[in-house]
């Protein structure tokens, strides 16, 4: 008899949420091949080192169980609702802070480790903020350059019922807002220290999601793999209660 497929389990190598899994390597004692780690205190799951973008696209499509990405990817890639509200506008979601008081629950997310917050972040040049009281007036007026495009529309929509015209771009979006490229007169990225935006001349406006490294699990999970995975599941929590902040 075959033995079953392993659960595949997504470990960033990019971006900072690798610094911040260290720990977990170090507490599951990962060992093997570099692309396809496994863990003794782990049997039935296979670890794989993947750029955290492409490990958030694994677990929308299935390919990966489990995934350790930060909430600003998971809500890119709408991994925040369930499978089944994919195509719905609707949230049903605790564990994901946003700004203004609120905070939004995701099914999906199993997990919040400890580790390096960032802060999704309205930033513009001090000029265009001039005479600002709302949220409103500033997205009016103009349009927003940023690597986060469904975010953008889905938390501004939620904070304040307005989405400007977005321009998305894959890096270097303070410089364009700097530059007014496109027209951006406003920017939305992930701010961490904010030395970027001090280099470029902008300020931090409103922050609208605070977003922190954490387990997720794939929408779709396999009906063949399901009791399996709810072993590996169980067992990657209970080992990584040490390093977590809040547990769903």
């Amino acid at each position: 008899m075959n033995s079953p497929e392993p659960i595949k389990i997504g470990l960033p190598t990019n971006s900072r949420i690798s610094e911040d899994c260290k720990a977990v390597s170090e507490i599951l004692k990962l060992e093997g091949p570099r692309d396809r780690l496994t863990s003794k205190l782990i049997p039935g799951a296979v670890f794989r080192p993947t750029r955290v973008n492409d490990i958030a696209a694994f677990l929308r499509e299935g390919i990966f169980s489990l995934g350790i990405i930060g909430d600003d990817t998971a809500i890119e890639n709408d991994l925040e609702r369930p499978y089944e509200e994919m195509d719905k506008d609707m949230w049903d979601m605790s564990g994901i802070l946003l700004g203004e008081g609120k905070e939004i629950s995701p099914k999906n997310k199993l997990l919040t480790l400890a580790g390096g917050s960032t802060r999704l972040v309205i930033f513009a040049k001090p000029e265009d903020l001039e005479g600002i009281k709302w949220p409103y007036e500033l997205l009016a007026k103009g349009n927003m350059a940023t690597p986060y495009p469904r975010t953008a529309s889905k938390i501004l929509s939620k904070l304040y019922m307005r989405v400007p015209q977005l321009i998305p771009n894959q890096g270097g979006t303070e410089a364009m807002v700097a530059n007014r490229d496109g027209g951006a007169i406003m920017g939305y990225d992930v701010v961490r220290s904010g030395k970027t935006l001090r280099d470029y001349g902008l300020i931090p406006w409103k922050e609208t999601v605070y977003s922190s490294p954490g387990i997720w699990q794939s929408p779709s999970i396999r009906p063949d793999q399901r009791s399996q995975f709810l072993d590996v599941k169980n067992e990657l929590l209970y080992r990584l209660k040490q390093i977590s902040v809040r547990e769903k």
